[in-house]
């Protein structure tokens, strides 16, 4: 995990208190709920790739029985910012890994390699096409906070535009 300044816990905090109008804390789970809530179904946990362990709130709280871990290799994200060939192929094998290793602790996995025909290119695209593709359907996404502004931006806008309750815990 990046090492955070004090600068951007302040820019976080300014971030988190512009989400607050658009955010309902989930009783004292330290979570965010946003959007409308919708019965008790499956969940599509969304991981991002620097997001990457087993201690997250969101994996340590799945159910195996009928949530889904999405992970999506996005084009956008490998070219947002420069970074080295070696630098992407090491990311990039980081997180087939780790969806390994979900799978072989019984954990379904959604992954969306950069080469797939059907990649949107965006993670606000894969996750309206898991949406739409599975079935049973979620009711729900969970998140954990992205670190980055850029992140936190696509998720809150995922509630108004997926129509399922959007649920984002703490980092």
């Amino acid at each position: 995990m990046a090492k955070r300044t004090r600068e951007g816990t302040k820019g976080r905090a300014k971030a988190r208190a512009a989400a607050s109008q658009t955010m309902v804390a989930s009783n004292a789970t330290a979570a965010s709920t946003v959007g409308p809530t919708i019965g008790d179904g499956p969940t599509l946990v969304v991981v991002f790739g620097d997001q990457l362990t087993l201690d997250a709130r969101t994996i340590r709280e799945l159910d195996p029985a009928r949530d889904t871990v999405l992970m999506v290799e996005v084009a956008e994200e490998a070219t947002h910012v420069p970074s080295h060939v070696q630098r992407t192929t090491f990311f990039l094998s980081a997180m087939r890994h780790f969806a390994r290793d979900l799978e072989a602790r019984g954990v379904r996995v959604r992954y969306v390699t950069l080469d797939d025909p059907a990649n949107a290119g965006t993670f606000t695209g894969e996750v309206a096409r898991a949406l739409r593709e599975m079935a049973p359907k979620p009711t729900r996404i969970r998140v954990v906070e992205p670190g980055e502004h850029r992140g936190r931006a696509t998720v809150r806008r995922w509630s108004g535009e997926m129509g399922v309750r959007v649920e984002v815990v703490e980092d």
